[in-house]
């Protein structure tokens, strides 16, 4: 702008005429116009750099970038409805948005995995339902099943940063695991006297006839929750081996 006005005013047959006005009029036409444009400038600005910076946010967690690597597609879509969020809502949390992806991509990924990186991820899973079910069993409920009730889950946003940290490191581990190798699923004659020994631990302070009707609407999420979590107490007290043929068969029916 300083550059237009001292120029315009440089012009002979306006100079003449200008030259009757103190500069400092002119200046202050400057800074005024200044003033007025830098919002508009500073956010067309922001809206150029938005997708680069947001893709630069992802790829500090190791996760994204080993989907970036493995599934750039995958990645592409990612990016682009986070942008759109942000977009939409500069202080929007994308932790809804990237988990919607993750649990997509683990649910595909995760029967593969090695034992460890399978146990690791579901004690993570199991670590975040607990805090949630402090909280709300509806919010706990709804993060275990995301496809069966209909729930928001704006709530993820609000995850203690070292939990959210946990699992999505062991996300990561499921998805390095799975790449290098994939592993065989276990089947239910191989499963079953493991399971059956893990439900016979927990029976008597549990209602296991929760687990033949997980697909009811009408089911009590307090006590689905508890049980729940009581079997996966018994898996993760298993050996690693057995532990991780069960989570595996289980993952992947």
């Amino acid at each position: 702008m300083g550059l237009i006005y001292f120029g315009i005013i440089n012009i002979p047959a306006i100079k003449r005429n200008v030259g009757k006005v103190p500069h400092w009029v002119g200046v202050l036409v400057v800074i005024a116009a200044g003033r007025l444009f830098e919002p508009m400038v500073t956010a067309a600005w922001e809206a150029f750099q938005l997708p680069a910076r947001t893709e630069s946010a992802l790829l500090q967690v190791d996760v994204f970038r080993t989907i970036k690597e493995q599934e750039p597609k995958l990645f592409q879509e990612i990016l682009q409805r986070s942008v759109e969020a942000l977009r939409r809502d500069r202080k929007a949390s994308l932790t809804p948005i990237t988990a919607k992806y993750c649990t997509k991509l683990v649910l595909s990924r995760i029967p593969h995995a090695d034992d460890r990186a399978i146990i690791e991820y579901m004690r993570s899973t199991i670590e975040i339902t607990r805090y949630l079910d402090s909280r709300s069993h509806d919010q706990a409920f709804a993060y275990l099943f995301p496809d069966r009730v209909q729930y928001k889950l704006p709530f993820l946003a609000d995850l203690p940063k070292e939990r959210l940290e946990r699992q999505l490191g062991a996300l990561n581990g499921v998805l390095v695991s799975s790449f290098k190798q994939q592993r065989p699923i276990p089947t239910e004659t191989e499963i079953q006297p493991i399971m059956i020994d893990v439900l016979t631990g927990i029976r008597d302070r549990c209602d296991i006839s929760i687990f033949s009707k997980l697909e009811r609407p009408d089911l009590d999420h307090a006590e689905t929750l508890r049980t729940l979590l009581a079997y996966y107490d018994g898996i993760f007290a298993l050996q690693e081996p057995r532990a991780g043929a069960v989570l595996r068969y289980s993952l992947a029916q």
